[in-house]
């Protein structure tokens, strides 16, 4: 994400501008739908979205590079978490917990990386 943000620093800068004025989940899911932007327009095939249930914002993706033709118990999507962590603290200026929920390596539909609360809440 560091990368991203040193080669479109005009784009994010004055996009980080803009989302000091937005209330925090929607800096995340700014940021996220932002992330599924880049993704989709460096290869169109690329199935990726972003859903807000109420409680939580989660990063969707089925057609996920990480993972395919994988197989595993656990998640392995560990670039996905790192990346989602870094922009989501790049947009809130917060550390948050994100989890990979469900992987295809494990044999689910898609891969999901949830956003939790900011590091240090309860």
């Amino acid at each position: 994400f560091e990368y991203a943000v040193r080669e479109q620093a005009a784009l994010l800068g004055l996009a980080g501008v803009a989302l000091k004025l937005l209330p925090e989940k929607q800096r995340i899911k700014f940021i996220l739908n932002s992330m599924v932007g880049a993704l989709k327009k460096s290869n169109p095939q690329v199935e990726a979205w972003v859903e807000d249930s109420g409680e939580r914002v989660a990063y969707f993706e089925s057609t996920c590079a990480i993972c395919h033709s994988r197989q595993s118990e656990a998640p392995v999507c560990h670039l996905y978490v790192g990346s989602i962590g870094e922009a989501v603290r790049w947009a809130t200026g917060r550390e948050h917990v994100i989890t990979e929920t469900h992987c295809m390596a494990k044999g689910d539909p898609h891969c999901r990386c949830e956003v939790g609360e900011a590091k240090g809440d309860a």
